[in-house]
């Protein structure tokens, strides 16, 4: 069976620390942006109401829905703003009366830092107004505003922000310390007694029983076989079944044969055991 190819430990640590390196920076990155276009949105926003403004008094219009100054006399525009806010306010300046005419209000986490010569006035037919320097502060940034006597708006920027006092930055939550926890007794740890190693009792090691040493049986002595008697020859011719029997029967005797005359005058041989 063969081994499918995959990754080493090492590689795969390699790869996450480059993602993560990658999304921190990514991230940062991302949040320093947003921070930048909101920044930006809201000064051309603003801007833009400054140039309208602007305009609407060198052409003189009277929009419609400012009706309490019909038939009076435009005097210009005004942009009204307090330091620390975000709110501001575009009014109209007809006879004695001031309308408002619209009011807005910057993005969040951004504000108004600080303006000079506020209320910002147009005046009609050339649109002048007097100079005026107005900051915007962002999340890490600041933008300032500056409006020359012709009324042209030109933007700068600070690489700086003090943050807005009126609207407060979001701040990351604290991480809560660790509390060391306190057990409510403190019971204590029983100490081992130490238990005596036992000691190795010595086995007796059983001493070698000798072996008794076999006496040597003394060999029986041969019992002499007793010679054989010699058969004696008979004499006179004299062989049958009973010399033998005598000789049987003589075996540690001498047999003696004698003859003997019978009544009729022959002889006759006698075996005898001696």
């Amino acid at each position: 069976m063969g081994f499918l190819a995959g990754f080493t430990l090492i590689e795969m640590l390699v790869v996450f620390s480059l993602l993560f390196t990658f999304s921190t920076v990514g991230i940062a990155s991302y949040v320093q942006f947003t921070n930048d276009q909101s920044l930006n949105a809201a000064v051309g926003e603003f801007s833009t109401t400054l140039n309208i403004s602007r305009m609407r008094a060198v052409s003189q219009v009277i929009p419609a829905a400012a009706t309490s100054c019909a038939g009076q006399t435009l005097r210009g525009y005004q942009i009204n703003l307090t330091p620390g806010d975000r709110d501001y306010e575009i009014d109209i300046l007809c006879g004695g009366n001031v309308v408002m005419l619209n009011k807005q209000k910057l993005l969040d986490n951004i504000c108004f830092n600080s303006a000079s010569n506020t209320p910002l006035i147009f005046n009609i037919a050339d649109g002048t107004t007097k100079p005026a320097i107005i900051t915007i502060n962002g999340i890490d940034k600041s933008k300032v505003i500056s409006i020359d006597n012709a009324g042209n708006v030109s933007v700068s920027e600070l690489s700086t922000s003090p943050g807005c006092s009126g609207t407060p930055l979001p701040t990351s939550t604290p991480i809560p310390t660790n509390t060391p926890v306190i057990n409510p007794t403190d019971t204590p740890v029983p100490t081992l007694t130490k238990t005596p190693t036992p000691t190795n009792t010595p086995i007796p090691v059983p001493t070698n029983t000798p072996v008794p040493t076999p006496t040597n049986t003394p060999a029986p002595t041969n019992t002499p076989v007793p010679t054989s008697i010699p058969t004696p020859t008979p004499t006179g011719g004299i062989v049958s079944g009973q010399v033998y029997r005598l000789m049987n029967q003589c075996s540690n005797k001498s047999l003696d044969v004698q003859g003997v005359s019978t009544a009729n005058g022959a002889s006759e041989s006698v075996m005898r055991c001696k």
